[in-house]
């Protein structure tokens, strides 16, 4: 049997190359293709292929995410830094948090390999052996591990492998272009005018990350009910618009009350990075032991080592020089309070170093995180999740009592979650108080009397793929594909289809992979809370969507196509129990999703005469008063120093 594995388009055009000049025909390969672009372009071809469904499931997943907490282990034991301001964990937890992506492609590969082998027996396998890219944190279409990692496998278990193509030329090391020190003359000005403002003014200030993820109401609502804020915002790198535009948000604050700075424009008290930071990243390699960095025989240590140590040692690098002029800056803004959705990057640092500054951080919980549905959840979610509620931030700010209820399982499970709490509903989520959903539907197209059903779920590209909560590419396609034939065997229901941000595939490509229907609508653009207005069932399997719908009374529907994951660990839907599934149901049988969304459809009109509990997963009530109650004690409080 003669196995091809593939990833992108142009490697099937070397894989049809090298078949003509082998004198072969590719009827006699069986592919394996295992990125969705390349399904979609093979699928137009008429080419037949493999997805990589067969080859990756539960206990794939389970594996993948077993074993990449063995790894973590190992790198914490092995990396060891702190700085000048005892800041230790951003650091591990920035090195933790990208690595793991890394780790995950790579084992997720093994996986596949390993499965393909077991089924077929004897093989002879045929793949594209290309560099890597080596200037990226993330995974990107430049990385093709896949044909070296087939090689690994091959030459570890005695079979004939066949690379197809030349080795492509490796991307070069990163060069980060800084600015000039002149280029800082005027970004520096702002920054003393800024201070010397704050300090006439005695204005009470606070850091936030700007005007996305709801944070341009949350600011508005804080200055309406606290007095004398105002906020400051970093500066992204990569900002649009160039020195004007920079010139103009940092002077605009003196207008709006928000100001802009360049993070940059501050000194830096230092010039050299500590050789302590690259020398605790070197030990993570010189300790590994023979076992450290291998998957199903295969070892990966110099794959990894090679693909990681650039951009990884860099990302550090910048990650201790922000540190230190975010401290400069917090100092010299006399920044009181740091309130942020985000704790990766610059803000995985504000949680430790709030605490050395004797100020508050609060974080604003967001994203679906419910306790742990089991062992395998639990890594998952200890990971993923030291970037949200189980950082460093010295308080929480909890929207629902599903987040509590996750915060509460840490707490009492690990001493070092130590994060004070608030409960003030949510702060950042869509709000449809007052929306008309006549009106709404009608700006997507739908009739008043059709019934709006949204598929929202975080499948992620090759960037960001995770593993067991989240489906991958192809269980996405294929659960979603149950839903559009679902939603075909209900009278007057439509489907939206809400894709991911940074979904690899364009509508047009997405459509030509789903079954053919009338009956859905692909909206990749424009406020998820237009969507929402009109959507009558939210349908998910994890996302944070199913927080926003159930806040705002949308029933939801969990469609769990591999009886994996049960997001709120509820019982299976019953057609012969019909008055149990509301507000929420899970279903993990494809043959009665559609019963499953016509009986949630036909109880829609217990919901609007308030006969369903929601209490589950929104607080009754909620005073708001708390969350300013909070701000006035972290003015009050500023000098304590936190425990």
């Amino acid at each position: 049997m003669k196995i091809v594995l593939l990833e992108f388009v142009d490697e099937y055009l070397e894989f049809l190359a090298f078949v003509r000049g082998q004198g072969g025909r590719p009827e006699d390969y069986r592919i394996i293709a295992l990125e969705l672009k390349l399904q979609n372009y093979l699928k137009r071809q008429g080419a037949a292929y493999e997805t990589t469904l067969p080859y990756f499931d539960n206990d794939s997943h389970r594996r993948m995410i077993v074993r990449g907490k063995e790894i973590m282990d190992h790198v914490a034991d092995a990396f060891v830094f702190t700085d000048e301001d005892n800041v230790s964990r951003a650091y591990l937890l920035e090195l933790k948090f990208h690595l793991l992506f890394v780790l995950y492609h790579v084992i997720r590969q093994i996986e596949i390999i390993d499965a393909v082998c077991a089924k077929y027996g004897k093989v002879e396998l045929f793949a594209c052996v290309s560099g890597a890219e080596q200037s990226s944190l993330y995974i990107t279409d430049r990385d093709r591990f896949l044909g070296q990692l087939v090689a690994l496998y091959a030459g570890q278990k005695g079979l004939p492998f066949n690379p197809i193509g030349g080795a492509r030329k490796e991307a070069g090391p990163v060069v980060r272009q800084q600015k000039k020190r002149s280029s800082y003359l005027l970004d520096r000005l702002t920054l003393k005018l800024l201070k010397a403002f704050i300090s006439y003014s005695r204005k009470k200030v606070i850091l936030i990350p700007g005007d996305k993820w709801g944070f341009a109401q949350l600011k508005r609502e804080i200055s309406k009910n606290v007095q004398n804020v105002l906020f400051v915002s970093l500066l992204p790198e990569d900002a649009p618009g160039g020195r004007l535009r920079s010139l103009f948000l940092a002077v605009s604050g003196f207008f709006t009350g928000h100001f802009w700075v360049d993070l940059n424009a501050e000194p830096f008290d230092g010039t050299s990075i500590p050789s302590g930071l690259d020398q605790a990243f070197d030990h993570i390699f010189e300790q590994a032991s023979g076992a450290s960095f291998r998957h199903k025989g295969v070892d990966f240590l110099e794959l990894l080592r090679a693909r990681i140590s650039q951009p990884f040692k860099l990302h550090l690098q910048v990650l201790y020089g922000q540190a230190r002029r975010l401290k400069l800056l917090v100092r010299d803004l006399h920044i009181q309070l740091i309130i942020s959705p985000l704790s990766r990057y610059v803000w995985s640092v504000v949680g430790e170093l709030s605490k050395t500054l004797g100020i508050r951080s609060l974080f604003v919980s967001h994203g679906a995180h419910p306790r742990p549905v089991d062992e395998v959840h639990e890594m998952e979610m200890l990971e993923l999740c030291r970037g949200f509620m189980l950082g460093d931030y010295t308080d929480i700010a909890i929207a629902t009592p599903v987040q509590a209820d996750h915060l509460h399982y840490f707490k009492q499970k690990y001493p070092w979650v130590k994060n004070g709490e608030i409960r003030t509903g949510p702060l950042n989520f869509a709000d449809l108080s007052g929306r008309d959903k006549r009106e709404a539907k009608a700006k997507l197209g739908f009739s008043p009397d059709e019934i709006v059903v949204t598929h929202a779920t975080t499948v992620k590209n090759r960037k960001g793929f995770r593993g067991y909560f989240i489906e991958t590419a192809d269980e996405f396609i294929s659960s979603l594909s149950d839903i559009v034939r679902a939603v075909e065997q209900n009278d007057k229901m439509r489907l939206v289809i809400r894709p991911h941000p940074g979904f690899s595939l364009n509508d047009e490509e997405l459509r030509s992979l789903l079954p053919v229907s009338d009956k859905y609508n692909i909206c990749s653009s424009g406020p998820f809370s237009d969507i929402l207005a009109a959507t009558d069932i939210l349908l998910s399997y994890s996302s944070t969507a199913i927080d926003e719908a159930l806040l705002n009374r949308i029933p939801v529907v969990l469609y769990d196509k591999w009886a994996r994951y049960n997001h709120f660990q509820l019982p299976a839907f019953d057609p012969g129990d019909l008055a149990s599934f509301l507000p929420v149901c899970y279903v993990s049988d494809p043959s009665i999703l559609a019963v499953a969304l016509g009986a949630v459809a036909k109880q829609r009109g217990l919901i609007a005469e308030g006969r369903v509990d929601f209490s589950r997963y929104a607080f009754p009530q909620v005073d708001r008063r708390a969350l300013y109650e909070y701000i006035d004690s972290a003015f009050r409080l500023k000098s304590e120093v936190l425990k």
